[in-house]
């Protein structure tokens, strides 16, 4: 994860964001280099979404552990850099060391949300872990996303509105206390579906899963089905847009 600085001709200067800032360089790959004919083949690797998203993650796990060891060393009234490389030590690297793993500190640091005893090999002193475990409980409970997908749903044969209303339905199945899954009608044929949920990536799984499930159904009635948005996260601004629509939609219903 790197903040570029600027480009050169050989690469790009950049600055590292996981090593203090320190300045590096993204070099040019030389892939081959053709003597007889006189030129040489140069490669900059393209980044796939995936490995993005990937690095993404895992920096902003580094950087949400690093701030909550430090905010933990402000309230200790830490004097000297040493004691919190000992804290450090005790906790976030004891653990990657442990697993073999750069991110796994994140995901045990969130445990102790529901099992406090995750820090009980760690050696910490009774202040320490206190204000540790409270820190936790404050800044890595996972917040709550929205997720959203719009559909058009309809069928104008035989069947026409029971295929319709059973449709939906078959999204609808999916629904769980944990991970509820809402439909709402805009205006014929637009319906707008929903879900809230702590876990990204279930949620979009669901979504998809329950979209699929529509699909399925309506086709069987030879209705018609077209994925105008696909399940995605949606911002706050996205969601009084869908409210205006909704309050729109029920007062031109009546």
């Amino acid at each position: 994860m790197v903040n570029v600085l600027s480009i050169a001709e050989m690469g790009a200067h950049v600055h590292l964001f996981e090593y203090n800032n320190i300045e590096g360089m993204i070099l040019v790959v030389v892939i081959r280099v053709d003597k007889e004919k006189g030129y040489i083949d140069l490669f900059k690797r393209r980044v796939s979404p995936e490995d993005v998203e990937k690095c993404t993650e895992r920096f902003a796990k580094s950087k949400a552990i690093n701030s909550l060891l430090r905010h933990v060393a402000d309230i200790l009234d830490y004097d000297s850099s040493d004691k919190l490389d000992e804290l450090y030590q005790k906790t976030a690297w004891y653990f990657e060391k442990k697993y073999n793993s750069k991110t796994v500190a994140y995901d045990i640091f969130k445990q102790p949300v529901t099992d406090p005893s995750v820090f009980d090999e760690c050696n910490l002193d009774a202040e320490t872990k206190e204000v540790l475990l409270s820190n936790i409980k404050r800044k890595l409970v996972s917040p709550t996303v929205k997720i959203r997908a719009d559909i058009e749903c309809s069928c104008y044969g035989y069947e026409g509105i029971d295929a319709v209303k059973a449709s939906p339905s078959k999204g609808l199945e999916l629904s769980t206390k944990e991970l509820p899954i809402r439909i709402n009608l805009i205006a014929p044929p637009l319906y707008v579906m929903t879900t809230a949920t702590t876990k990204k990536t279930e949620g979009l799984k669901a979504l998809e899963v329950a979209v699929e499930n529509i699909r399925e159904k309506i086709l069987e009635f030879e209705g018609e089905f077209k994925v105008i948005m696909a399940p995605k996260l949606v911002t706050a601004i996205d969601e009084a847009d869908l409210a205006r629509r909704l309050e729109r939609c029920f007062f031109e219903c009546g």
